[in-house]
């Protein structure tokens, strides 16, 4: 009898003791899962878009924040309005352009050019190339020999960057002559670039 009465004190004392000891787990898991609602709480009040849901286990209140929304891939700017374009006149050339910043910084030049910026060009050439630079493809234009040095040339060429008209230009050949138009995007010692490109002529029906 005596030992059958100390296996049952023992038994109860390890009994016992794996109750604290689990009680003491649980207890430093709840604190922590505390921890982290409070942290999210005080964030919440800061970015109340941020709330996530709350959802309770027994005693603990387990959070489970909805993921973050993948921001929409960055598209290219939609053609201005037709009637808010200003197309430049014939003497605004590329050349006209590269003797502005002629002498001066490049900080300079882009200050002297910014005038130009946004506004629309019409050129009329026999294509040279045309290349995929996704999501465009980008047109140039031959060139005789003017006489010009190579940083001149460069500086005077024109890159015509085209979001839609993908079709008509798979089919041009090089030779063909079309008149582009496109607005001004940039000038730089690398030449023109011009953004939301048309073919104005020959027309898709001719």
């Amino acid at each position: 009898m005596p030992f059958a009465v100390s296996l049952i004190i023992a038994t109860i004392i390890v009994g016992i003791g794996i109750w604290k000891a689990m009680e003491w787990r649980y207890s430093g898991i709840i604190g922590r899962l505390r921890d982290e609602r409070d942290c999210l709480q005080r964030n919440i009040k800061k970015r109340p878009e941020a709330a996530p849901t709350i959802k309770k286990f027994g005693q603990a209140e387990i959070s489970f924040e909805e993921p973050p929304k993948l921001e929409a891939a960055r598209q290219p700017a939609p053609a201005s309005p037709l009637k808010e374009r200003v197309l430049l006149g014939p003497t605004v050339t590329p050349e006209f352009l590269m003797r502005i910043g002629e002498g001066k910084t490049c900080l300079q030049a882009e200050k002297a050019t910014e005038v130009y910026i946004g506004k629309w060009m019409r050129f009329t050439g026999r294509l040279d190339n045309v290349a995929r630079q996704e999501p465009y493809l980008v047109v140039t234009f031959q060139r005789p020999d003017d006489g010009l040095t190579i940083s001149q040339r460069l500086a005077t060429s024109v890159n015509m960057y085209f979001l839609d008209d993908h079709k008509r230009l798979e089919v041009l050949h090089a030779g063909d002559e079309i008149t582009v138009e496109g607005e001004l995007e940039n000038v730089s010692f690398m030449g023109l670039r011009l953004d939301r490109c048309r073919i104005i002529s020959p027309t898709s029906d001719a």
